[in-house]
């Protein structure tokens, strides 16, 4: 004969009206085997004085009252049930191992069960005939794994310019009872960013039991990756000789970074590129930060702005290149150093001195750029790590929703491994 142990409620002498396995399959198409559904119908005699576990004291109760107890705690979803037959457990759930799922409050089965259904008749004034239904979701998988399927398409699209955009979406599933919060796979599930692209976008949403989330990756290619920590970089640099004798130098750099970033090594990242276009990477320093010569530059022009609603910065500057020296002597045979058309040159024309230099303040504990700056150049430097007073702090700290990177698409997908990719 078959026993059934439901919320503490003890049937014996079942008869099973019905015992069904059905195997369930994600519905996505690709046949992922979820878990199996359960099914177990019975009917038991259930008499009042002989059959405990209720939760209230049957002595002295009335045969509605017992009647209305024994459905209300059979009718009660997602608590323990145990059918056997002969003595031998046929059925448990939820499955031994099953943690506290964060949906439910409680341990449950992989699909937030079991649930059921009860109806109760009267036979006499302390009998009743007790017909159940049961209805479970066990993973018989071994392995363990809280994710039960991962399925997801890729979308390559070339633009005219040869430029790919790559669109990642797909559907992650997780079984209740190991309670894995498919929001916190977020991470998990982003794939790797190719070298040459930027994520533009990422996108979830989740179900409304709790157990599935579709995600969606959007990742662009670049012609140039902007610098870290910045996300974006647009600008423009050009050289013009308007008077024909003088060679001109001008560009303009915007960057825009995360919202948890330092606007302050943001600003300093942006002038450093600006001046290393500008100037020339190789003109500012060799080894051990000393110049390699005195560079003939004059600023002819500069300017810096920040964001107040984004963390955005932008600076522009134009300089001209210094005429060729050559050494002359006055007439009392004093020695002069002119330019060709014969003015003096003194170090007032020379904005990037090599006799002063300017130590960077280490600012919010960000590491001062390199190289070291001289002059009118450290001047500007320092510039963008002032603090603004009217900064404030982001809201949230960004790692809360950081999108990490993952394992590569050759080891396993998106993130996570796969059933039958």
């Amino acid at each position: 004969m078959a026993e059934v142990q439901y919320n503490g409620v003890i049937l014996s002498n079942c008869r099973t009206v019905d015992f069904r396995q059905e195997p369930v399959f994600s519905g996505d198409g690709s046949g992922d085997y979820l878990y199996t559904k359960y099914t177990v119908s019975v009917d038991s005699v259930f008499n009042s004085e002989t059959h405990p576990g209720l939760d209230f004291d049957l002595v002295n109760a009335s045969a509605t009252s017992v009647m209305q107890a024994v459905k209300q705690q059979l009718a009660t979803p997602r608590a323990s049930f145990v059918y056997a037959i002969n003595g031998e457990d046929l059925l448990v759930s939820p499955p031994a191992g099953a943690r506290t799922s964060t949906q439910a409050g409680k341990t449950v089965d992989a699909n937030l069960g079991p649930v059921t259904s009860v109806h109760v008749k009267s036979l006499s004034e302390n009998t009743f005939i007790v017909c159940l239904t049961v209805t479970t979701w066990i993973c018989d998988c071994s392995g363990g794994s809280a994710i039960i399927s991962n399925r997801w398409t890729s979308d390559f699209e070339i633009d005219e310019e040869q430029y790919v955009r790559i669109v990642v979406q797909g559907k992650v599933v997780t079984r209740a009872d190991l309670n894995v919060n498919p929001d916190t796979l977020r991470g998990v599930l982003a794939p790797s960013i190719f070298y040459g692209f930027v994520r533009k976008s990422a996108h979830y949403t989740i179900h409304e039991n709790g157990l599935s989330l579709d995600y969606r990756y959007e990742d662009q290619e670049v012609y140039r990756v902007p610098p870290q920590p910045a996300y974006t970089a647009e600008g423009d640099f050009k050289m013009s000789s308007p008077e024909g004798a003088q060679l001109f130098s001008e560009g303009r750099l915007k960057l825009t970074s995360w919202k948890g970033q330092s606007n302050q090594a943001l600003l300093g990242l942006c002038l450093m590129l600006l001046m290393r276009k500008v100037i020339g990477k190789d003109r500012l320093v060799q080894a051990g930060g000393v110049p390699k010569k005195k560079n003939g530059y004059i600023l002819r022009g500069f300017s810096m702005g920040q964001r107040y609603e984004a963390n955005e910065v932008e600076a522009s500057m134009r300089v001209s290149r210094r005429p060729p020296q050559k050494v002359v002597k006055d007439n009392d045979g004093h020695t002069m150093v002119t330019d060709l058309a014969g003015f003096l040159n003194s170090d007032d024309r020379n904005w990037y001195f090599q006799d002063k230099t300017t130590n960077m303040a280490d600012v919010n504990n960000q590491i001062p750029p390199t190289p070291a700056l001289y002059g009118s150049s450290a001047l500007l430097a320092n510039l963008a790590y002032l603090r603004d007073p009217c900064t404030s702090k982001a809201a949230r700290p960004p790692a809360s929703f950081a999108i990490a990177t993952s394992v590569s698409r050759a080891t396993g997908g998106p993130g996570v491994p796969t059933t039958g990719r």
